[in-house]
């Protein structure tokens, strides 16, 4: 379900795109449906290689400028 989520959230989230010496880095900003209910607000990080891209990290977001 987590990773649906995030999927979802890397899909129709905010982007930022830094380029970086392990490819393209994307910085998404978003909302995750949680199994309780609730929205939360995340941070996921991926890196895309070619035409695929990989989860790097995810964590609350706090509302702070990223």
């Amino acid at each position: 379900m987590l990773a649906e989520a995030l999927r979802g959230q890397a899909r129709n989230g905010t982007a930022k795109t830094i380029a970086s010496r392990w490819g393209t880095k994307h910085v998404v900003t978003g909302e995750i449906d949680a199994p309780n209910g609730r929205r939360y607000n995340i941070v996921s990080v991926w890196i895309a290689e070619e035409a695929t891209a990989r989860l790097v990290t995810a964590y609350p977001f706090e509302g702070k400028d990223e």
